[in-house]
């Protein structure tokens, strides 16, 4: 199983690239707008692939490749403008934990995919398991019940980056049916590109967007290229993973993306607690370890 393992490979450089997006997203490059801007104008490297394979296909095809870019960069603004006001620990696996729920349904509406009962089940206990480590008691409030406050007020922006992500998985892979990797990989990445030039348009965009570059430190911009180096290889090898896998199940693998990324937050929180603004008391712990447990066991069915 070559793409279980390219996407898990996939995966774990997306927790480093996730907590990169969150440190920038507090100190450096506040603005969500500015941050989707920079992370869409580097898909123009797509270019590269022209000599190795691209061909120009059908306008229905075209069409789709755009659309499956488009709601990418959709899910990523709305990502970012849940990062900048809440936890990564909690935005990026309820995202992960939601995501493939709208996969699974977009797939059922227009792919050749079939799903086993077991793997059904592995998709139940790892979206319950993604959604658990992301609950917590928090400070600021979306939604109460029994005036006890469950989610964060970014579920807004998670339920939309949701629902976009899958959108724009399943028609990748249906992109990739037809038009194999390199061609399909490159519309898809047009499609991205098209809609951070329109969202630059937006008047005050581009003030925003100037006004960030002329801010930001050579430090800064250091660590935001690393990361995006790392988003976008992460990227790439999720993307082939798809077009030679099941996207159903290589979605579902986001798991274990969440389980590095809490390591990682574990490891870094007391240096770095001012910037990560990740609370870890004995039940939080607690909770989010239960919720790695039962990832693990989701995964075990799903693959």
């Amino acid at each position: 199983m070559l793409w279980f393992i390219i996407a898990l490979v996939g995966y774990l450089l997306n927790a480093v690239a996730t907590l990169i997006s969150k440190w920038l997203l507090i100190e450096d490059i506040p603005e969500p707008v500015v941050f989707t801007f920079y992370i869409g104008v580097l898909n123009l490297l797509a270019l590269v692939l022209i000599p190795f394979g691209v061909s120009i296909p059908s306008a229905w095809q075209i069409m789709i490749s755009l659309i499956s870019g488009i709601t990418y960069a959709w899910g990523m603004y709305m990502l970012a403008k849940a990062l900048s006001s809440d936890q990564a620990s909690q935005v990026a696996p309820m995202v992960g934990g939601l995501q493939p729920i709208f996969v699974i349904l977009f797939a059922i509406w227009f792919l050749p995919e079939v799903i086993t009962k077991s793997q059904y089940m592995g998709f139940v206990i790892v979206i319950l398991g993604s959604i658990l480590i992301a609950l917590e008691i928090g400070k600021k409030h979306w939604y109460s019940f029994r005036k006890k406050h469950i989610f964060t007020e970014s579920i807004k922006y998670i339920l939309l980056s949701s629902v976009f992500f899958g959108l724009s998985y399943a028609l990748l892979k249906l992109v990739y049916i037809e038009q194999g990797f390199v061609s399909g990989f490159f519309w898809t990445r047009v499609g991205t590109f098209v809609f951070v030039i329109a969202l630059a348009l937006i008047p005050g965009n581009w003030k925003l967007i100037r006004k960030s570059s002329n801010k930001s430190g050579t430090k800064a911009k250091g660590w935001f290229m690393a990361g995006q180096v790392i988003g976008a290889l992460s990227f790439l090898l999720v993307s082939y993973a798809i077009s030679i896998g099941p996207v159903t199940v290589i979605n579902a693998l986001q798991g274990v993306q969440y389980i590095l990324l809490f390591i990682l937050i574990v490891i870094l929180s007391r240096k770095y607690k001012h910037l990560l603004d990740e609370p870890l008391t004995k039940k939080i712990i607690i909770q989010k370890v239960t919720a790695i447990i039962l990832i693990i066991v989701g995964l075990w069915f799903v693959v």
